[in-house]
């Protein structure tokens, strides 16, 4: 999972460097030393712009790069460089997400709870516990549903046109909010009455909403916009003109249009896997 796509996947528990990362050490300062943890990065081709090799599998060939998720500076090799320090939406709070009122990334730093996935949703408690990733599912700002290994990824296969209205969601990064942020929407994967993460947000993450509403300004999403050029897989300029099919063709647990639509649909990236969570290996150290 780790660095398939782009995500600040350093400020993620469990990944290689979040002991450099970790909000709760006093010692992390995000808006200086350390203010490449809250950077999204990917893994590239050698030839991309700012590719640099990765330290976690040093002597691999495997390289990373800041650019192609906000052409972004490499701020860890040099925080002088321009854009530096990072600081997505100019809140003071180098974050990639807004932070604003209730509508800040919930689980940012952090896990979704056990007794949350096993528990919910309260229809089918721990219907998605065996997902091999879903305890950081929705946690930060990513396109979530391209990853193996989460819950709607049957419907964002790899090799999908992501510029057509039945995939176009796959692209948008969102994570999980306070319930009470009013541009949030209704999640399936841990739905219930009293459950936390009952609510996502694409907003949060500077996207539009194309899942709900394919009509919303810069939508398709993906190339037509300088903030989309930060997240998508591909670019998209237009909705085809040839007409969408009447039923979803997905796999795994949407097996509906009406299900499809007002699913936790969110994903972008390259949900190609470099073997699934082992496949860490981004910048430094």
């Amino acid at each position: 999972m780790y660095g398939t796509t782009c995500a600040p996947w350093d400020s993620m528990p469990e990944t290689p460097y979040y002991s450099y990362c970790n909000a709760s050490d006093p010692d992390t300062d995000f808006t200086k030393k350390d203010n490449w943890c809250q950077m999204p990065f990917c893994f590239v081709d050698d030839d991309c712009t700012g590719a640099a090799p990765s330290a976690v599998f040093n002597g691999s060939g495997l390289m990373y790069s800041y650019h192609p998720c906000g052409e972004l500076s490499n701020c860890y090799a040099d925080d002088t460089l321009p854009g530096c320090p990072y600081d997505r939406f100019s809140q003071s709070s180098y974050r990639v997400f807004k932070t604003s009122d209730s509508c800040a990334c919930k689980y940012h730093g952090d896990l979704i709870p056990n007794n949350i996935i096993t528990d919910y949703p309260l229809d089918d408690p721990g219907k998605y516990a065996s997902k091999q990733h879903i305890k950081w599912y929705g946690t930060t700002c990513a396109a979530w549903d391209q990853i193996p290994g989460t819950p709607w990824e049957g419907s964002c296969p790899v090799g999908s046109d992501w510029c057509t209205k039945e995939t176009n969601w796959c692209q948008l990064p969102w994570c999980y909010v306070d319930r009470s942020c009013p541009d949030s929407e209704k999640s399936l994967v841990f739905s219930g009455t009293d459950s936390p993460p009952a609510h996502f947000s694409y907003n949060t993450c500077g996207s539009p909403n194309c899942l709900t509403d394919t009509s919303t300004a810069n939508c398709p999403w993906g190339g037509n916009d300088a903030t989309s050029k930060q997240w998508s897989a591909e670019e998209c300029t237009a909705w085809p003109t040839t007409a969408a099919p009447d039923d979803v063709t997905t796999t795994d647990d949407v097996t509906t249009t009406d299900e499809y639509m007002s699913s936790d649909a969110h994903s972008a990236g390259a949900a190609t896997v470099i073997s699934a969570f082992g496949a860490a290996a981004l910048f430094q150290a």
